[in-house]
């Protein structure tokens, strides 16, 4: 997954999105049935996109989580082991 070009992606969308409200407004008019069906797809790919750099962030905060809780488990462990030895217990 390139985070980078998903949000490339996105704000390509979005520009071709404000260009369909645009076009409209200089009209003055609604948009019409082709437009309407182009924003329903450009909004629906729009939501994926977000969706999956959603999904990217809290499974990269999850890793974090993860070994930042593992490197605090591992410290307590290597103090426990140098504690240990310094009294001879070991």
């Amino acid at each position: 997954m390139n985070l980078k070009k998903l949000l490339e992606k996105r704000q390509s969308l979005m520009a071709e999105l404000d260009k369909l409200f645009s076009d409209a407004e200089k009209e003055e008019r609604a948009l019409t049935d082709d437009e309407q069906t182009r924003y329903d797809s450009l909004k629906a790919e729009i939501e994926k996109i977000d969706n999956t750099i959603e999904s990217f962030q809290q499974s990269r905060k999850l890793t974090k989580d993860v070994v930042t809780h593992q490197t605090e488990e591992e410290n307590k462990v290597f103090c426990y082991i140098i504690y240990r030895a310094w009294h001879g217990r070991a």
